[in-house]
């Protein structure tokens, strides 16, 4: 009997190795822990206070294979990946991460870091400064000496008479 009860729980052990439930060694696969500890995660949330932002707003993911997860944690398990140019509907935040809607309906949180307002892949518009005009440059030429005036001829009073 003992013996017995000491195969299942090795086989119950190894299957659950196998189907990884006790965790793998590729962080990037979906379904699985993003980070792997030897410590049992008592939460892979963060804790910070969440905030739901009053409209959906939209982000764009700026880097490529940047993991959705399904907490607000590194320690959570990744659900999907998205890349450079995919647009999000952020509905809140909490801490560094956005929770945000996917297109297939899940729901799932985008750290910070990896997303902006602006959608990378569109060419920004630069608002163009226009120079000070330019001035010519005054020549360095030496002046010419200014004419003195020709001296007139004396007036002479006329000879007495």
């Amino acid at each position: 009997m003992r013996k017995r009860i000491f195969c299942i729980l090795i086989l119950s052990i190894c299957l659950l190795k196998f189907w990884g439930c006790a965790g793998t060694t590729n962080p990037n696969s979906i379904g699985t822990p993003a980070a792997i500890s030897s410590s049992p995660l008592p939460s892979c949330e963060v804790p910070a206070p969440y905030v739901a932002l009053p409209l959906p707003r939209k982000i764009y993911v700026i880097e490529d294979n940047v993991p959705i997860q399904e907490g607000a944690g590194e320690h959570c398990y990744i659900i999907s990946h998205a890349n450079r140019g995919d647009a999000l509907n952020a509905v809140g935040k909490k801490g560094a991460w956005f929770h945000v809607n996917l297109a297939d309906g899940q729901q799932g949180f985008i750290n910070e870091t990896t997303i902006s307002n602006q959608d990378p892949n569109r060419p920004q518009i630069k608002t163009r400064v226009s120079p000070k005009p330019i001035t010519p440059p005054i020549p360095s030429t030496p002046e010419a000496p200014i004419p003195s005036p020709a001296p007139q001829d004396e007036i002479k009073p006329p000879p007495p008479m």
